[in-house]
């Protein structure tokens, strides 16, 4: 599958999957990573638990972005307010998407196949995975 770890715009391809929470986006990802995405090492994904007993088919690492920024927000997964352009134009935001980028760049480069991700968080912090996927160098076509 290495032949496709490149884009037609010769970006590195991530798949991300955004979805709100209990939506089926694990059971989609587990699809995803069975068709070649790679979802990166086994140490780093989220283990299976009563709530999810088929497992999350997430990463820790994403996971410990999403919830940091929106913790440092005073956020949690299920919080109705919403994100706007001002949240995404501080140094808080900053520091999250370099983290971001870093988690990004890595995934990528150990990848064998396309890296693939999710995590429900991530549809409400589009702006920090996309600054992130393009510093990593990824495609970010939608």
């Amino acid at each position: 599958m290495s032949e496709n770890v490149l884009s037609s715009n010769g970006g590195r391809l991530v798949v991300a999957l955004l979805g709100p929470p209990r939506s089926g986006s694990s059971a989609i990802m587990r699809g995803l990573a069975s068709l070649g995405v790679h979802l990166g090492a086994d140490i780093d994904l989220r283990k299976a638990d009563s709530g999810n007993p088929e497992g999350f088919w997430e990463d820790n690492r994403v996971l410990a972005v999403c919830e940091g920024f929106m913790g440092d927000l005073g956020m949690r997964w299920d919080s109705l307010r919403l994100l706007g352009p001002n949240d995404f134009q501080t140094d808080l935001a900053a520091r999250y998407t370099r983290r971001a980028s870093e988690i990004v760049a890595d995934a990528v480069r150990a990848a064998p196949a396309p890296w693939g991700l999710k995590n429900p968080r991530m549809a409400r912090m589009v702006p920090i995975w996309m600054d992130a996927f393009a510093t990593a160098g990824c495609a970010t076509d939608m």
